[in-house]
């Protein structure tokens, strides 16, 4: 029966151990950067959204809760330091 990569065989980093050697997962990384670049649709113009609009919709609602999560996060901070006044017991 093949072994297969689980939990307990993850490294202490988080990634899984390989049995290729450094020097080949470098060459292999850096011709596949090279041909996804030849690949990938050159920009209309300088400053163009390098991401398909197919992803647009998402990342407006991922930004948006990015938002929501900061300013929920200040306004908690906010809350927690100001002053608050407290009544004394007669």
């Amino acid at each position: 029966m093949p072994k297969t990569f689980n939990e307990e065989a993850r490294l202490s980093n988080g990634s899984y151990p390989s049995s290729l050697e450094r020097p080949v997962q470098e060459h292999l990384g850096k011709t596949l950067r090279a041909i996804y670049q030849i690949m990938a649709e050159k920009p209309t113009y300088l400053g163009e959204p390098s991401f398909p609009a197919a992803f647009e919709a998402q990342l407006d609602r991922l930004a948006r809760r990015v938002t929501a999560g900061e300013r929920g996060t200040s306004a908690v901070a906010k809350a927690l330091h100001s002053e608050i006044p407290i009544e004394k017991e007669n």
